[in-house]
């Protein structure tokens, strides 16, 4: 889509509507998946490493599953 014009904040809503929603369930996924993993530890949680979890499953929600070489972690700076 190309915008011509700035679109008034009711348009960029509805515009945001889908891409808030995937970021949002994928945001709640992973805070639930880092509050299983230090409940299985049994240890306090560290916020260091409760980010970087949540951070991992929220992109592993938010992505798309299967991956082409060029978009890979290992292969990101050729990707562009």
């Amino acid at each position: 889509m190309i915008l011509r014009s700035l679109p008034g904040s009711d348009q960029t809503r509805v515009l945001l509507l889908d891409v808030l929603t995937v970021i949002w369930v994928a945001l709640e996924v992973g805070i639930l998946k880092a509050r299983e993993y230090f409940a299985q530890e049994g240890t306090l949680i560290d916020p260091y490493l409760a980010a970087n979890i949540t951070r991992y499953h929220a992109a592993s929600i938010s992505q798309p599953i299967s991956r082409t070489p060029a978009t890979s972690a290992s292969n990101w700076r050729t990707a562009a």
